[in-house]
């Protein structure tokens, strides 16, 4: 006997979102994890575009970084009419200790924006998927991650 695909409405969300049961032959979840994989391939390939060392997107300046170089005790030029053009920082002013301070400030914001990241894809797969093992999985992720992010 074959097995049909079976498509189900579990429930409509409030938010206009509805959730689904499929049901599927063999071949068609093997088919459907094949393009996940694929999917997932050439995301990732597209993502890692920007780590490539010939890469022409040029870094510029940007308020984050102004606010934390500043944080960690780097001298800005502000309005200053001496100041050189087209540069942010005294550079003369820098030592070890400021650039040091810079480095964990980067990292700190760097890690606290992959937590809240993470901790909202395991909200959002908690409140989306129906079976109660991956939903008390994903809430005591997403708070563990909040935690450490505190």
């Amino acid at each position: 006997m074959e097995k049909k695909t079976d498509v189900a409405l579990i429930k409509e969300n409030e938010d206009g979102s509805a959730d689904y049961m499929f049901n599927l032959p063999l071949e068609s979840m093997e088919a459907f994890a094949r393009l996940g994989i694929m999917t997932a391939l050439q995301a990732a390939v597209e993502g890692a575009k920007r780590y490539e060392p010939d890469n022409e997107e040029v870094p510029v300046m940007d308020d984050n970084i102004k606010r934390l170089a500043i944080e960690a005790g780097f001298i800005a030029w502000d309005e200053e009419e001496w100041k050189p053009e087209g540069v942010v920082f005294d550079w003369a002013g820098a030592d070890d200790e400021s650039l040091i301070n810079f480095y964990h400030l980067v990292r700190k914001e760097a890690i606290a924006k992959e937590r809240a990241g993470c901790a909202a894809t395991c909200e959002n797969n908690q409140a989306s998927w129906t079976e109660s093992k991956w939903n008390e999985a994903c809430d005591r992720c997403a708070q563990a991650i909040r935690a450490r992010h505190d």
